[in-house]
């Protein structure tokens, strides 16, 4: 039921406001925790993803738990750690992909812990990559077998990277593709009788082609995205003052 999965997301948040405080007690100190856990708790959109059935707060908690068992390891050295952070991380990127470039640069900072003991330092990236890959290969399989291409995790990747660099992308809100008429749509604009990861793919070398042949709108759009980057929380307490989330 809708209600129950809201409940268990409102108490994820709570758990998730207490991993930010241990987070930035381990960090920087008592007081740091405890302003990081206060911002966390009333940031708008922290609040608004609870009642949405969404992957934001999962996603948000694992990441969360990636960053505290990865700075607990950089700390003490301890491999318990290292590998916690890896399956932490793997279920982070199978909620949502976009992070799976992290585990790379945990590999480049375990070097801060090894310093220059080259067979340490690669026993250690070998634990946290083991770690990483024992939850993410068996759906990197799965998937690149059904989708008859190679496909790490998802199939909206190179679909969403196109909607943001295309002729129809909205300049004031370019992650609102989606609500563009019908026949201008990424997906309508894209080969039919294809696997998700095939029309991916071309949507993906698309989306680069674009960029290439469009440098200076490209950097208009990448300006305009950056002043945008609280532009979704505005929609979200839009929704609030409108009471889309209820009368108060």
């Amino acid at each position: 039921h809708p209600i129950v999965a809201r409940a268990f997301q409102a108490i994820l948040s709570l758990v998730n406001g207490l991993m930010v405080y241990m987070l930035g007690r381990r960090l920087f100190g008592e007081r740091v925790g405890l302003g990081a856990a206060l911002l966390f708790t009333v940031y708008p959109s922290f609040l608004f993803y609870n009642n949405h059935l969404l992957t934001e707060v999962l996603f948000t908690f694992l990441l969360t738990v990636t960053a505290y068992c990865f700075a607990a390891y950089l700390e003490n050295g301890r491999l318990p750690f290292l590998a916690a952070s890896g399956v932490a991380l793997g279920l982070a990127v199978l909620t949502r992909d976009i992070v799976w470039p992290m585990v790379g640069i945990m590999t480049l900072l375990i070097g801060y812990v090894t310093r220059q003991d080259f067979i340490r330092r690669t026993w250690h990236s070998a634990v946290l990559l083991m770690s990483f890959l024992v939850i993410t290969m068996p759906w990197v399989i799965r998937n690149t077998r059904l989708q008859d291409t190679v496909t790490l995790i998802a199939t909206n990747g190179g679909i969403v990277f196109l909607e943001g660099n295309y002729e129809y992308t909205p300049l004031d809100r370019p992650w609102r593709s989606h609500a563009l008429d019908p026949e201008l749509k990424v997906r309508r604009l894209l080969p039919t009788g294809l696997t998700e990861g095939q029309r991916q793919r071309i949507a993906f070398q698309r989306g680069l082609e674009f960029i290439r042949t469009h440098p200076g709108l490209t950097l208009r759009r990448a300006v305009i995205k950056a002043a945008n980057v609280w532009g979704l929380e505005r929609e979200l307490v839009g929704v609030l003052l409108k009471g889309g989330y209820g009368k108060p």
